[in-house]
């Protein structure tokens, strides 16, 4: 399950993960993927709609993703709202660049949010890291080879 401030890029995350090509259109429900579960931002920026987040991730998620936007300086989401899932939660930044630049920063976001580390940074406009969906999807794809 996919979840972060407006523009910090997790639907086109969710759709390099899905290997869809990105559509550029913000979806305003909540989007069930064959892997992925992409939640509109207004599921975190709004706290009223914190109990939705809970209830979509202890019913089907495998993990809870929180994504953090290099070029986002917007923060949503209480702090220490990761600690309220009881399945594994991980965060990740989304860049388009190479630079840096703003990395601490959205790392101190994530930590604020009660993600724990590792973290990893992405750019899902390129293929997206193996080492995420190798994190993500290692116990779906052994469940399937059974």
């Amino acid at each position: 399950m996919f979840i972060g401030a407006t523009g910090c890029g997790k639907s086109a995350l969710a759709q390099a993960l899905e290997g869809q090509v990105r559509s550029g259109r913000s979806a305003q429900e909540v989007v069930y993927g064959k892997k992925t579960i992409d939640v509109p931002s207004e599921y975190l920026e709004h706290p009223w709609m914190f109990q939705s987040l809970i209830a979509i991730a202890q019913n089907n998620a495998s993990h809870v993703v929180f994504v953090v936007g290099q070029g986002n300086t917007a923060s949503a989401g209480s702090p220490g709202l990761g600690n309220v899932f009881t399945c594994p939660v991980v965060g990740v930044v989304t860049t388009d660049c190479n630079s840096s630049e703003g990395t601490e920063r959205c790392f101190g976001e994530l930590a604020r949010l009660g993600v724990p580390e590792p973290y990893f940074v992405v750019n899902p406009n390129e293929q997206v890291d193996r080492s995420l969906a190798e994190y993500l999807f290692d116990v779906e794809q052994s469940e399937e080879l059974r």
